[in-house]
């Protein structure tokens, strides 16, 4: 079927001031999926990568290229996207210009003239999570070195916390201002730069709301920075950005709703904290994401995904609960649409806290729900967000349908969720050189070949309760929690049950 209607355009801009790479598609150097009980999902994998190599930019104006781009196509560049989008260019990031992406950033932060704006300074700061992610596929300490020795993330944080000035237009950006504010009790924010653009969070009061995402996120970066700073060995600074999260840690447990069992927004309506703001979406599960909650806390936030009231039902984490009264069947943009870097990030909140059984069963949920849109929706393509209730592209704040050829931050689940939830590469640590695996029990093949792991290439394939392992340097494998060092080379490995 052809989508009734109209969509956003993704018709480049005339004056745009990059252009796609002109290498072809490189599909042979790029991780192969296995999943012979599911074929339709390594096709959509597949699919995903080549619409991102759509989105490979080189430019003269920006300070690194190429560079990935969203799929927004206009001459600006989204932090928060960025991020996002090297969490599955990881996986190739000897293809992928994932170190680039994210330098471009950094240049421009640290004075650097550039012609392709940053959109929202002050958008998610998830630089921190991307960088760790490189590491860990890399190996490569000298980034991250150079990096923290360059203390523009450090810079970064701290401007955050006490020099962003709403309403500030800055040179790095200029294509909107600065909304993000610290208070005592937490940050004041908006829709736009938060990213979740018309969400009804505070029910348009913005200007009166204490946002529970910006207080997770940046003490989540705090402590990001804090481990890399360990990486590079500066313990005093590591020690600074720790004591920045702990304190964020113990100011959040105000955000909780013990009645509703729910991290909310607060209001700064009456004195003090106020009262919650009881708006449910998925942002309420940054702080289970940082490692701020409780067990009884994180405990009823996995009953809401659950709910198939709240942010369950037949496709988990529409962007508002079910039953709230401004969610939108067709998904209204950030009104019920779902999201995949919302949903990507509730999977691995879930990961964290050892509900992975659910974190696979929901992620392949997801996948389905993409193909299906895949299969039946004209064009056939992934889309920049989608419906909580057909399988759909969600329509827009406006009422179109949304982006198409988004990965973009789409590619989250079809890449990345498939890997780590659904064939259960769980961690991959290339300084350590070590794998977590926990495979589904499949009745056909399963797993990944051509894995790149720092300077390691590693095949995991199982069959019939063995798994089939290859390597080029030696690789520490914890296999459904049995641990075994291999030598380089070929090896069969009997999986544990």
């Amino acid at each position: 079927m052809k989508i009734p209607g109209e969509q956003i355009s993704s018709t480049p801009d005339p004056n745009q001031l990059f252009a796609p790479v002109t290498e072809k598609f490189p599909l042979e150097k790029l991780p192969e999926a296995v999943y012979e009980d599911d074929p339709g999902v390594v096709e959509l994998y597949r699919e995903a990568w080549r619409i991102a190599w759509s989105h490979v930019y080189n430019s003269c104006e920006m300070p690194f290229s190429p560079y990935l781009g969203e799929g927004c196509c206009t001459n600006k560049v989204w932090i928060w996207d960025s991020c996002f989008m090297a969490l599955w260019g990881c996986y190739a990031n000897d293809v992928y210009p994932v170190a680039n992406t994210l330098d471009n950033f950094y240049a421009v932060i640290s004075g650097k003239e550039c012609g392709i704006k940053v959109h929202h300074p002050d958008n998610p700061p998830l630089f921190g999570w991307a960088e760790l992610e490189l590491y860990r596929h890399t190996g490569n300490r000298e980034r991250v070195e150079k990096l923290i020795s360059g203390k523009v993330l450090q810079n970064y944080y701290k401007w955050r916390e006490n020099s962003a000035a709403p309403g500030d237009y800055l040179p790095w950006s200029g294509t909107a201002p600065v909304m993000l504010r610290r208070l005592p009790n937490g940050y004041l924010w908006s829709g736009n730069p938060s990213g979740m653009d018309n969400t009804p969070r505070g029910r348009g009061s913005y200007q009166m709301m204490l946002w529970v995402d910006a207080l997770a996120q940046q003490g989540m970066f705090a402590r990001d920075v804090a481990e890399l700073c360990m990486i590079a060995g500066k313990m005093d600074e590591a020690a600074w950005f720790m004591e920045q999260y702990e304190s964020k840690k113990q100011l959040i447990c105000n955000y909780f709703d013990p009645e509703d069992g729910c991290f909310y927004d607060r209001t700064l309506s009456r004195p003090g904290f106020g009262g919650f703001i009881k708006v449910l979406t998925p942002a309420s599960f940054w702080p289970v994401f940082a490692q701020m909650s409780t067990p009884e806390q994180t405990g009823a936030m996995v009953k809401t995904l659950l709910d198939p009231e709240k942010l369950g039902g037949v496709v988990a984490c529409p962007s508002v609960s079910r039953s709230d009264p401004d969610f939108d069947p067709a998904g209204g943009y950030w009104r019920g649409g779902v999201w995949l870097p919302v949903f990507y990030m509730t999977m691995k909140a879930l990961g964290k806290v050892g509900e992975n059984a659910l974190a696979r069963k929901l992620s392949l949920q997801m996948i389905h729900w993409m193909k299906e849109c895949f299969d039946q929706v004209e064009p056939h393509t992934i889309w920049e967000c989608y419906s909580p209730t057909e399988p759909l592209p969600s329509t827009t704040k406006s009422g179109l349908f949304c982006r198409k050829d988004f990965c973009g931050w789409s590619a989250l689940a079809p890449i990345s969720l498939l890997i780590e939830d659904v064939i259960g590469l769980n961690k991959v640590d290339a300084a350590n050189m070590s794998i977590c695996w926990n495979p589904p029990a499949t009745q056909g093949k399963c797993g990944i070949r051509n894995l790149k792991l720092g300077g390691n290439t590693v095949s995991l394939v199982t069959a019939g309760g063995i798994a089939e392992v290859e390597n080029t340097l030696t690789l520490n494998l914890t296999l459904n929690g049995t641990e075994h060092r291999l030598a380089p080379g070929r090896h069969t490995v009997k999986i544990s049950l």
